[in-house]
């Protein structure tokens, strides 16, 4: 599978927005599809890293490049995929395992207050 990484802004919040597609397809056309998409959203994304992925179990790892886009991939972007579902884009420095970014989150901003 291929994969893009796009960069966007919500709040003070950088996020990013993993999107995984078959290998048949391009980058740069992926990436031209999906910009107009994101910002029919309301977000302003660009492509930051792009490249490979492969996902086995829980096991993802980013490897190689977009000729198309001349972007790399990112050994960090393997983390931000397998978190998506959990931190929803938000790029941890350390890259913690998911939870215990979790659990820190649950005690700065506990459900329903």
């Amino acid at each position: 599978m291929k994969y893009i990484m796009f960069r966007t802004q919500i709040g003070s919040e950088e996020q990013l927005i993993p999107v995984i597609f078959p290998k048949q397809l391009v980058h740069k056309l992926v990436a031209s599809a999906m910009v107009p998409c994101l910002r029919w959203h309301g977000l302003e994304a660009e492509p930051a890293s792009a490249g490979e992925v492969t996902i086995f179990g829980a096991e993802v790892s980013c490897h190689g490049q977009s000729e198309t886009l001349k972007l790399q991939s990112r050994p960090e972007d393997a983390a931000v995929i397998h978190n998506h579902d959990y931190l929803f884009g938000i790029d941890m420095p350390e890259q913690q395992p998911a939870l215990e970014v979790l659990r820190k989150l649950t005690k700065e901003k506990p459900h329903g207050k």
